[in-house]
């Protein structure tokens, strides 16, 4: 694809989707935290339920614990920045190590904050990874591996935010940021899904009336690439 490999026209697409991942899971852990402390401790479990976890944690404390920092938790903000890092790397020179380098960092934050450390701020992993896309946009060369990158990630975040039920707004502005990519990085999809979700967009309310069927045509949109995670 434009110069791109199969194998990292992959991993550049998953780099997007992961980095994402870790990105909207761990605002949303802010937001569960503080409604925990604010008294009311099974918002964890509304939480869970809404993004299709399982719930392994079984209390509010296990959860604050474990969600944001255990590398075992494939689910995790950790697990899953991990993840994007693995497949920048992977993705070689067509991403680069300065991009990547932001993803370490975020790491780096997240292995402090497990330890405990003085000063260590969640709140820094999120200024990392708007820097990780600010480096994207500035020394990825191609702008297919750009576009691909950024297919994975408003796949993402579209799909998170119909599974969190996201205000009609927020989907109608990841979708059209989603088309957008998908149009200009090349890769093929399902024409059927892709009606479910303009179905969807361009009907009043369609997001609300069709949130189920609009995010299980996402779901196998884009086929072979989209259901292998590296």
């Amino acid at each position: 694809m434009n110069g791109i490999s199969p194998e990292h026209t992959k991993r550049l697409f998953w780099a997007g989707r992961y980095t994402e991942r870790a990105f909207t899971m761990l605002l949303a852990y802010f937001e569960v935290s503080d409604q925990m402390k604010a008294g009311n401790p099974g918002a964890y479990r509304v939480f869970c339920e809404k993004a299709g976890i399982q719930d392994i944690y079984g209390s509010p404390e296990e959860f604050l614990r474990r969600f944001a920092l255990d590398p075992d938790d494939r689910v995790s903000v950790y697990g899953n920045l991990r993840r994007a890092h693995r497949c920048a790397l992977q993705a070689g020179s067509e991403m680069g190590n300065y991009a990547a380098a932001y993803l370490q960092m975020a790491l780096d934050c997240l292995d402090a904050a497990s330890r405990g450390e003085t000063g260590a701020d969640l709140q820094q992993v999120i200024d990392y990874l708007y820097a990780f896309w600010g480096c994207v946009d500035d020394r990825v060369d191609k702008e297919t591996g750009r576009n691909l990158m950024k297919c994975g990630k408003y796949m993402e975040r579209l799909g998170l935010y119909l599974r969190m039920d996201a205000p009609e707004q927020a989907l109608e502005k990841e979708y059209s940021r989603f088309l957008n990519r998908l149009g200009r990085c090349g890769l093929p999809y399902d024409r059927e899904r892709a009606a479910v979700l303009e179905t969807a967009a361009s009907q009043e309310h369609g997001w609300q009336r069709h949130r189920q069927e609009a995010w299980e045509a996402l779901s196998g949109l884009l086929g072979e690439i989209q259901e292998a995670e590296p």
